[in-house]
């Protein structure tokens, strides 16, 4: 997992190209007035989507993980709470994987960090990190999120 912040990217040598790519898309707001839907960047390699709510309490939300994509999460507006834990093979799965969709639910994790995602924000989860978004922070917000999927 990566977290930083769009406007403080430090040393971008940190970064792998295809990341890196993904953060200048991010950065140069051209996504921050469309509508919520699934846009190609460069086909089914990168796509991004745009979604647009109100978090919730965390006990009405369940992990997920995915095996095809990385995730590139980023908040536009609004804050919430991401739940984060490497998955180690001990968490109880809600609903297997779902080879289509790209995803599969966890029951419950336990021991798990909390990223708050502000505007400006960016996580960057992988295969092997179990991420449960869209929870509250202090008060219900309303969140406008870009998540960039590259193909691994």
């Amino acid at each position: 997992m990566i977290f930083g912040n769009i406007d403080n990217l430090g040393n971008q040598k940190n970064y792998s190209p295809i990341i890196l790519e993904a953060l200048e898309i991010l950065k140069s707001g051209k996504w921050n007035n469309v509508e919520n839907g699934k846009y190609e960047i460069k086909g089914e390699e990168m796509f991004i989507m745009i979604s647009s709510y109100e978090t919730g309490d965390e006990e009405g939300k369940f992990a997920e993980s995915h095996k095809k994509y990385l995730d590139v999460q980023f908040i536009q507006e609004g804050v919430e709470v991401i739940k984060v834990i490497n998955d180690t093979g001990n968490n109880k799965v809600k609903t297997p994987y779902d080879d289509v969709k790209d995803i599969m639910f966890f029951e419950k994790i336990e021991d798990e960090s909390t990223l708050i995602m502000k505007k400006g924000d960016f996580a960057v989860f992988y295969p092997e990190d179990i991420h449960k978004p869209c929870c509250t922070y202090l008060e219900k917000s309303f969140v406008k999120k870009a998540v960039i999927k590259i193909k691994i």
